[in-house]
Formats: structure tokens, C-alpha cells, sequence
């Protein structure tokens, strides 16, 4: 008999336990701006993998399962958009022909056609996540890593130059659109009454994307050698962000 009332205590006991060690686990939604660093933002012509990115926007879904109030997993999946400096961009495309193409003349400027684009970015990472409870409020630090999905701007110029019956075209595009990256942040949580979470968070992020680049310069009708160049893009951005989360 003494056995049959120790399980049902067994398994309330079990209950309680799992509820309260489940009661930091939370999942949520942030978004805020997207920082460029580094060659990512640089607007450097002579920098071959200057990104010319942007402050944009980013949107994040994420959740963490805690094992005990202090150490858990998190999990999250994010996008990530970053504009470009069109004006250093144009300028730069220009140089770069002039530097590489001696033989081509520019027309004017109303006669280039430019199709610039932007950068994106989906991020899918998982790795432990360390928390600081204080009553209410939370400190957590995160460590993750995964994939992240890449297409970078398909920048463009074009023109044809009656003058001198030259045609040219330069083209970037994504090479590989799948790369490893990593993400290190953390940020704060404050618990209301209701179980709804009040959250400020900053994310460094770090992907590498493959671009290549494609020109073809026409003299005359004559069509010279295609020309094609790849490089890495290191893509490093700081996320700051805020948001809400419920604790389940």
C-alpha cells in the first residue's frame, strides 16, 4: 500500500519539479537595426571586398530551453537586410573600369543604367545559452552557430557609348548562397506579472558569402574577353534590437 501512494507522490513531485525548472523557458520575436563592420561597410575602392553596406533592419525569432535557472540551449531564426551606398558604389564600379579597361571611355552619366540591389541574409543558429536571474530580470549570454542563407545585391552597370561604339556590362552576383556562420550576444529580460517578457538584446554576427563578378567590354562590335573575378565577402554586423517573449 505504502508503495501505491509513494508513485502518484513520485509523480507530482516529477510535475512540480519539471514545472518549475520550465518556468525560464521562453520564445519570442525582436527586431531593430542591422550595423554593418568592417569590410562589410567599408566604401574603400582599392578594398576589393568592401560590402558597402548600410544600416538596415532585421526581424529575429528565438527561444532558449533552460536545463536549470542558470545554463539552457537557444535556438533562432532570423532575416537580416542591408542596404547599400549607392553613390560610393557608383563611383567605385567606375573607377574600377577605368582602372582595368584603359581603352574604354565613359559616356555621360545619364547614359549608364545601374540595377543595384541589396544584401540578405537568414540566419538559422543553435548553441548554449548562460543566464543571470535577478528576481524579475534576466541576463543572458549566447553562443550559437549554424547556417546562414546568403544572396547578395545583383549589381549592375551598363551602357553603350554611340560615340565610340562601345557596349559594356558589369555584373555581381551570389556565387554560394549557403554558408557556416556564428553568432555571439545576449541581452536583458524582464518578467511582467502576466508571463509576457520585455526584452532588449545585442547579436555580433559573422558569415562569409562567395560573390562573383562578370564584365564584357564590346569595341566596335569586336567582343573582347569576358573578364571574371570572385571574392569573399566577410559579412560581421552588430543587432540591436528589442522585443517581447512568453515564458512557457
Amino acid at each position: 500500500m505504502k508503495k501505491l501512494y509513494f508513485i502518484p507522490v513520485s509523480i507530482l513531485l516529477t510535475l512540480t519539479l519539471y514545472g518549475q525548472r520550465n518556468y525560464n523557458n521562453y520564445t519570442g520575436i525582436s527586431m531593430g537595426v542591422s550595423v554593418p563592420l568592417g569590410d562589410f561597410a567599408s566604401v574603400d575602392s582599392a578594398n576589393r571586398q568592401a560590402g558597402y553596406g548600410q544600416s538596415s533592419f532585421f526581424l529575429a525569432f528565438d527561444g532558449a530551453y533552460l536545463f536549470s535557472p542558470y545554463m539552457g540551449v537557444c535556438g533562432i531564426f532570423s532575416f537580416a537586410n542591408t542596404t547599400l551606398n549607392t553613390g560610393r558604389l557608383k563611383e567605385n564600379i567606375k573607377a574600377r573600369i577605368r582602372n582595368d579597361y584603359p581603352d574604354l571611355v565613359l559616356p555621360e552619366e545619364s547614359y549608364i543604367s545601374y540595377n543595384l540591389g541589396v544584401w540578405n541574409q537568414i540566419r538559422i543558429h543553435a548553441g548554449p545559452q548562460v543566464s543571470l536571474p535577478f528576481n524579475r530580470l534576466s541576463i543572458d549570454i549566447r553562443v550559437l552557430g549554424g547556417i546562414s542563407f546568403i544572396l547578395a545585391p545583383s549589381n549592375e552597370l551598363y551602357f553603350y557609348n554611340k560615340e565610340t561604339s562601345q557596349q559594356f556590362r558589369t555584373i555581381s552576383d551570389t556565387k554560394q548562397t549557403v554558408a557556416l556562420g556564428y553568432t555571439l550576444g545576449g541581452g536583458l529580460r524582464y518578467l511582467t506579472p502576466s508571463h509576457v517578457i520585455l526584452r532588449l538584446m545585442v547579436d555580433y554576427t559573422y558569415a562569409e558569402a562567395s560573390v562573383e563578378i562578370t564584365s564584357n567590354f564590346t569595341d566596335s562590335g569586336i567582343p573582347h574577353n569576358e573578364k571574371k573575378e570572385d571574392h569573399t565577402q566577410p559579412m560581421n554586423t552588430i543587432l540591436i534590437g528589442a522585443g517581447i517573449a512568453y515564458h512557457f
